[in-house]
């Protein structure tokens, strides 16, 4: 049990550090005078190509390969908005927000997201599985 908090709390400790980088990168982007934001797009794209090389070669868990894609792309589009100076992109709006208008749904009736039928993706050789654990309870009377 002790190592399942470790382990829920180190991840909580890396999302709060992607978030931080995530707000220097777009203060920076802003920061940046217009030549330069060009430049930094076009050696983004360049390392990219580099990492994507190296991740492919490296034994890690198609999540990890979704999530830095994901990441990289909304960092480019921060550069992209920057260079158009549009305000920073916000992250999309959740499924659970309320859709509907106003006074329509209190706000105890939030509306539940659908459940994925998609088919679930393979796990790769090296994805850490949990062991197995059977519980047989003991029905026997006491005396």
């Amino acid at each position: 049990m002790k190592n399942l908090q470790e382990a829920t709390e180190r991840i909580c400790d890396l999302k709060g550090s992607i978030l931080a980088l995530d707000t220097l990168v777009t203060a920076l982007a802003y920061a940046l005078p217009p030549d330069v934001r060009n430049e930094l797009l076009n050696r983004l794209e360049t390392h990219a190509e580099v990492a994507r090389t190296v991740l492919l070669q490296a034994e890690i868990s198609d999540h990890t390969l979704s999530a830095f894609e994901r990441d990289l792309g909304r960092a480019m589009n921060i550069v992209r908005a920057s260079q158009r100076q549009i305000p920073p992109p916000t992250s999309p709006p959740s499924p659970q927000e309320n859709t509907m208008p106003k006074g329509q749904r209190s706000s105890k009736e939030v509306k539940k997201p659908k459940k994925d039928q998609s088919a679930s993706k393979p796990l790769s050789p090296a994805a850490v599985m949990p062991t197995k654990v059977t519980v047989v309870p003991d029905r026997s009377k006491k005396k």
